[in-house]
């Protein structure tokens, strides 16, 4: 199953902690500006040696069948990360994240690996739905969402608390047959 390509210029990869540490710690520092008003775990990977611990973590979670933790390369080099959690098996519903480094955005890959991975999750694991939850104020992730193809579901008032200071969340939602 993985890797996985989503195209010439795009694959998906389940992390090496040894190997991909140090080059995903260098994205995440490179792009923390970006990244941290979304994203608090940002605060918490101060070196590469948090980010293999991190990694190792998420690495456990797929044993724990809580979420799968994806690294996306593009043309060769790793550009982000996307993630798959919280499968209710009884409405056959998962949730996506996704996170790209700053120097990658703007080139269509999140959009592409979005599409991509929903296409995977449809017919290898039987999905139903997918949800993804995303901070009203944050457009560039928004974007993404409506141009993969995904439905503004609803607004959820107060649903993310980041910083201590709440914030409305956008429920954006793609049907098996959509």
């Amino acid at each position: 199953m993985f890797p996985y390509r989503i195209n010439d210029d795009i694959r998906l990869t389940l992390p090496i902690p040894e190997i991909d540490a140090s080059p995903l710690f260098r994205l995440i520092d490179e792009s923390r500006d970006e990244l941290f008003p979304w994203l608090p775990w940002v605060l918490n990977i101060k070196n590469c040696e948090d980010e293999r611990l991190s990694l190792i973590r998420n690495k456990s979670n797929i044993t724990n069948l809580r979420s799968l933790n994806l690294i996306i390369w593009y043309q060769g080099s790793i550009a982000g990360s996307i993630s798959l959690k919280n499968l209710d098996s009884n409405t056959q519903t998962i949730e996506i994240g996704y996170w790209l480094g700053t120097r990658f955005t703007g080139k269509g890959i999140m959009t592409r690996t979005v599409k991509g991975l929903c296409t995977l999750v449809f017919t290898k694991y039987k999905i139903h739905k997918i949800n993804i939850y995303i901070a009203s104020d944050n457009l560039a992730s928004n974007q993404i969402a409506n141009r993969a193809g995904f439905y503004l579901e609803a607004k959820l008032r107060d649903d993310a608390l980041l910083f201590n200071q709440y914030y409305d969340e956008n429920l954006w939602t793609l049907l098996e047959n959509e």
